[in-house]
């Protein structure tokens, strides 16, 4: 038997969505304005949704402020009213998109969620926009 846990955050962070590799009109026709050259912002919604398994020496064990700390000083400190595409070493070098970006949370997150006894990391759900939601479940 498992318990989730979710704790949601909100940030907002500009990024661009553009391909060295491609021309300006390739990169227009398929990314359309968030190829824009001078970056576009958003206001993200974040959850990330901690397992916990259950037994008679932890059931009452309360979510540890530990893994708050966790997520407001390896994520929101990072990211939060920054530039993704300029600012933010664990999504360098690859697209700002969102589900890169869930996946490079995910990532960043695991193994320091997995070093808390009774926690891990089950998945990581991020919105850009309404009516756009990405879940990454790392498997």
């Amino acid at each position: 038997m498992q318990i989730y846990i979710t704790r949601s955050v909100r940030f907002n962070a500009a990024k661009r969505i553009y391909r060295e590799d491609w021309t300006p009109d390739q990169n227009l026709k398929v990314f359309g304005q968030a190829a824009n050259a001078n970056y576009h912002g958003h206001n993200f919604n974040l959850w990330v949704t901690f397992s916990k398994k259950p037994t008679p020496a932890n059931e009452d064990l309360p979510f540890p402020k530990a893994l708050d700390n966790v997520l407001e000083n390896e994520i929101i400190a990072k990211i939060d009213h920054k530039n993704l595409s300029l600012n933010v070493d664990f999504i360098k070098g690859k697209l700002a998109t969102t589900d890169q970006l869930c996946i490079a949370i995910f990532n960043l997150l695991r193994p320091i969620v997995n070093a808390h006894e009774n926690f891990g990391l089950y998945s990581v759900k991020l919105q850009e926009a309404e009516g756009y939601l990405v879940t990454y479940l790392g498997v």
